[in-house]
C-alpha cells in the first residue's frame, strides 16, 4: 500500500511528544480497552508509542497472555523498550498496512492513531486482518471539532487551534473521525459494533497542560510547513498560559471508543 506522503509527516511524532505519551496508562486513558481485556488474551497495541499503555495491556492479561506493541518510529520504540519488557511483552517497529501475524490475535488495539492517518480505513482493514475469526478491534479516538474550554481561551489560542484542525484536514485527516468509528468498524465487516462516548476532562496539571505541549511540539510542524508563523505560534503559547492562570479552567475533549467482532 501506499502511505501518503505528507499525512505520514505530519503524523509522525515530533521531537517532544513523549512528554505526554509517557502520562498516560490503560486504566485512566483507556478504559474500555481495559474492562475487555481477559487473562490469556493475544492482543496487538497498533501505535503504542512509548508503552505507556501497552504495559498496562501486559499486566492485564498476564502471564498466560501476550502484547505486541507495534509503532513506525523507531525512537519511540525504542523509548518503551527501554522502559522494560517482559515474557509477555514485546514491541516491534512495524507498520500496520504491512503487518506479517494474519489472524494471530485476540485483540487488535489503536488508541488516537486514526486521526493521523489519511487512510483509516486500510488500517482499519489490517488490524481486522491480524485478529482471529471471533477476534476483536478497538479504536479511541478523538472528535478534534467538539472540544471545549471554559473559559474560552484568548483570541490567538483560538486562531492557533482553527489552523491546527486546518492543517490536518489538508493532508487529509478528519478531525472527527471519534464520531465516525460506527461508520468505519461497519465498512470493515465488523460485527456486534458498539460505540460509547469516553470524554476527557482536565482541570489540573498536567493533564491540563495538554494543548501547550501540541503547541510547543505540532506547533513546529505547523510553522515548518508555512501554516502559521513562529511569532502566531508563540503567542498562542503565551495565550494559553494566560488562560492557565486563571482561577477556574476547564479542558474536555470528546473521544469515543468503538468495540467491533470479526465474524466467525
Amino acid at each position: 500500500m501506499t502511505v501518503d506522503p505528507v499525512a505520514a509527516r505530519r503524523g509522525a511524532m515530533p521531537r517532544g511528544a513523549e512528554r505526554f505519551l509517557d502520562r498516560r496508562s490503560l486504566a485512566t486513558d483507556h478504559p474500555r480497552l481495559a474492562a475487555l481485556l481477559r487473562p490469556g488474551d493475544a492482543v496487538l497495541d497498533v501505535g503504542c508509542g512509548t508503552g505507556a499503555i501497552t504495559r498496562g495491556m501486559a499486566e492485564r492479561v498476564g502471564p498466560d497472555g501476550s502484547v505486541l506493541g507495534i509503532d513506525i518510529s523507531a525512537d519511540l520504540v525504542a523509548r518503551a523498550m527501554a522502559a522494560g519488557v517482559a515474557a509477555n511483552l514485546s514491541y516491534a517497529r512495524a507498520d500496520i498496512h504491512d503487518h506479517p501475524w494474519p489472524g494471530r490475535f485476540d485483540v487488535a488495539n489503536a488508541a488516537r492513531l486514526l486521526q493521523w492517518l489519511a487512510d483509516p480505513a486500510a488500517a482499519m482493514a489490517a488490524m481486522v486482518g491480524a485478529v482471529r475469526p471471533g477476534g476483536r478491534v478497538v479504536v479511541l479516538d478523538y472528535d478534534h471539532t467538539a472540544l471545549t474550554w471554559e473559559p474560552t481561551p484568548p483570541p490567538a489560542m483560538l486562531r492557533w487551534y482553527d489552523a491546527f484542525l486546518a492543517w490536518r484536514a489538508e493532508a487529509g485527516m478528519d478531525n472527527a473521525i471519534g464520531r465516525r468509528l460506527g461508520e468505519l468498524f461497519d465498512a470493515a465487516g465488523l460485527v456486534d459494533v458498539v460505540v460509547t462516548a469516553e470524554p476527557e476532562t482536565a482541570t489540573a496539571p498536567p493533564r491540563i497542560h495538554l494543548w501547550g505541549d501540541v503547541i510547543e511540539t505540532r506547533g513546529h510542524q505547523m510553522v515548518a510547513d508555512g501554516v502559521i508563523t513562529e511569532a502566531r505560534r508563540a503567542a498562542a503559547g503565551a495565550a494559553f498560559q494566560v488562560w492557565l492562570a486563571g482561577p477556574e479552567h476547564v479542558q474536555m475533549l470528546q473521544l469515543y471508543a468503538a468495540v467491533g467482532t470479526r465474524p466467525g
